[in-house]
């Protein structure tokens, strides 16, 4: 798993961390966060166009990992539960452009991640019955 900073106050620093990530993608793989940030709501945010845009230009595949229950683990000092999902991986080469590719993924995402909850909600519900 990689890293890569992405300094953004200048067109010219973002060219040049493109390239490093694009060099990097040969030996590495990168975690990217398709909203532009880590987004610490439950919501699915609106996609950015950058690392979409890049993956389709590039037929580099996309492997969505949701997470849900961040907020409890925000809000409560116990009792909470996170958890991650691997949803799958998909070939932009299968989409005629990438706002179709960028539009599939998020439709895919917010569906996915209303799942989620949905299942996480169920278990929290289940567990506390037993307790109580």
């Amino acid at each position: 798993m990689g890293s890569q900073v992405f300094e953004s106050t200048k067109a010219a620093t973002i060219a040049v961390s493109v390239r490093n990530l694009l060099k990097g993608l040969k030996t590495t793989s990168f975690i990217v966060y398709p909203e532009g940030h880590n987004s610490y709501r439950e919501e699915i945010q609106p996609l950015q166009k950058g690392m979409i845009k890049l993956a389709w230009e590039n037929k580099i595949p996309i492997v969505i990992v949701l997470k849900s229950g961040l907020t409890g683990y925000q809000t409560r000092e116990k009792d909470f539960v996170v958890v991650y999902k691997q949803i799958g991986t998909y070939d932009p080469a299968k989409y005629p452009s990438w706002e179709e590719f960028k539009d599939f993924l998020y439709e895919t995402m917010d569906r996915e991640k209303k799942s989620l909850d949905a299942m996480l909600s169920s278990e929290v519900q289940k567990e506390s019955v037993l307790v109580s």
